[in-house]
C-alpha cells in the first residue's frame, strides 16, 4: 500500500482497509489543527491508486 506522511485515522477505524486518493490538507487554515502541516496537499499517482485497489481485492475479495 502507498501512503505519502502520516496516516491519522479514528480507532474505531483500524481494522477497515483505507485507500489513499489525496493526502495532507486541501485546507489547511484551521487555527486548532496540526495534523498536516508537514504534509503539502496533493493527489496520489492513478498507478499507485491501482496497485492499492489490486492489493485490497487480494485482501478484502468479498468486500470491495
Amino acid at each position: 500500500m502507498h501512503y505519502t506522511g502520516p496516516v491519522y485515522r479514528p480507532p474505531p477505524e483500524a481494522d477497515t482497509p483505507l485507500l489513499e486518493i489525496t493526502y495532507g490538507c486541501s485546507w489547511e487554515k484551521c487555527s486548532f489543527c496540526s495534523m498536516y502541516h508537514t504534509q503539502k496537499f496533493g493527489i496520489s499517482p492513478i498507478e499507485d491508486i491501482k496497485q492499492d485497489l489490486e492489493e485490497l481485492t487480494r485482501y478484502y475479495p468479498k468486500e470491495i
